[in-house]
C-alpha cells in the first residue's frame, strides 16, 4: 500500500509505503512490519519505521492509513489502524512530524486515544467510545505543553432501554467537576 501526500507547503511531497505480509483473506487483515517514507523530489529514503506488528483491518469503514495534522502545528502527521476494533474503539498508532528534526516521531499519548477525530478549527481531539453495552461517551482533548490533555467528557450510562444518565464533566483548576447530570429518555424515531 502506497500513499503520496504533501505534509506542508514548504516541503516536497512524501511517499509512504506500508510493507507487510499478504492480506489474510479469512480475517481481512494485514500484518504490517515497516513504513518507508521517501521524498518525492529525490525518491531517497528519508525515514524507515521498523518493528511494527499490526493486525490492520482492510475493511473497517475507516482508512487504514491517514495523513492529517493531529497536533495543529500546520504540518501533517500520520496514523495507522493498529488492529480490528471492538465496537467503535478504533486503536491507532500515531506519528507526529517534528520540523526541527525533519522526522516523524511516535506519539504514545495519541495512541491511548481510541477513534480520535481531529478538529483543527476548535483545536480539539474528540474520542467517541463504548465501554460495554450500557456505557458510552465522548472525551475531548486539547493540547497543553505539546501533549493531548483530557479537558471535557460526556458519559451516557443506560439503566433501561431508551433511558440513560447523562453526565458532563470538565477539568477546572486540575480537578474534575460535574457540570451537568440528568436522566434522559430517548424519543422514538431518533
Amino acid at each position: 500500500h502506497t500513499v503520496r501526500q504533501r505534509i506542508h507547503p514548504s516541503l516536497p511531497g512524501f511517499t509512504f509505503t506500508l510493507i507487510g505480509d499478504k492480506p489474510d483473506a479469512a480475517n481481512e487483515t494485514i500484518r504490517l512490519h515497516r513504513i518507508e517514507i521517501r521524498a518525492d523530489n529525490a525518491g531517497t529514503l528519508i525515514q524507515a519505521i521498523d518493528g511494527l506488528d499490526t493486525r490492520t483491518p482492510l475493511s473497517q469503514g475507516v482508512p487504514l492509513f491517514d495523513v492529517i495534522d493531529m497536533n495543529f502545528d500546520g504540518y501533517a502527521d500520520f496514523r495507522l489502524v493498529e488492529s480490528r476494533a471492538a465496537g467503535p474503539n478504533m486503536p491507532y498508532l500515531n506519528w507526529l512530524y517534528e520540523p526541527a528534526r525533519r522526522t516523524f516521531v511516535p506519539s504514545p499519548e495519541l495512541n491511548e486515544i481510541p477513534s480520535a477525530r481531529f478538529d483543527p478549527s476548535g483545536r480539539e481531539i474528540r474520542s467517541e467510545w463504548r465501554d460495554g453495552p450500557t456505557r458510552y461517551g465522548t472525551d475531548v482533548y486539547v493540547y497543553a505543553e505539546g501533549k493531548p490533555i483530557l479537558a471535557r467528557k460526556e458519559e451516557r450510562t443506560y439503566r433501561a432501554p431508551g433511558i440513560y444518565t447523562l453526565r458532563k464533566s470538565m477539568k477546572v483548576d486540575g480537578a474534575w467537576k460535574t457540570i451537568e447530570e440528568r436522566e434522559v429518555r430517548e424519543t422514538q424515531g431518533r
